[in-house]
Formats: structure tokens, sequence, C-alpha cells
């Protein structure tokens, strides 16, 4: 991580972290966070 660029995760094929074993919820792209870059957009969230 470079402060809001994700360069890579390192989970592995059940979504867990490969240093400390801990469950990651979400949903990751195996080939990694892509090029999006540091950008940030607006989220709505209904409740």
């Amino acid at each position: 991580r470079d402060w809001y660029r994700l360069g890579g995760w390192c989970l592995d094929a059940d979504g867990r972290c490969t240093a400390c074993g801990t469950h990651c919820a979400g949903v990751f792209d195996p080939d990694g966070p892509g090029t999006w870059g540091p950008r940030r957009l607006p989220v709505r969230l209904s409740g």
C-alpha cells in the first residue's frame, strides 16, 4: 500500500491473509486491484 494506492493483496484462495491467516470479507479480483489508482469515488449507501 502506498497511501491510498493498493498495489496488491496477499490472500489465499479462501480469502485468508497469507501472513496471519485472518479471513478477509469481501470480493477480491485474483489478478489484483487493477489500475484504479488513488482516486476516490463517492458511494451512496441505503439502509
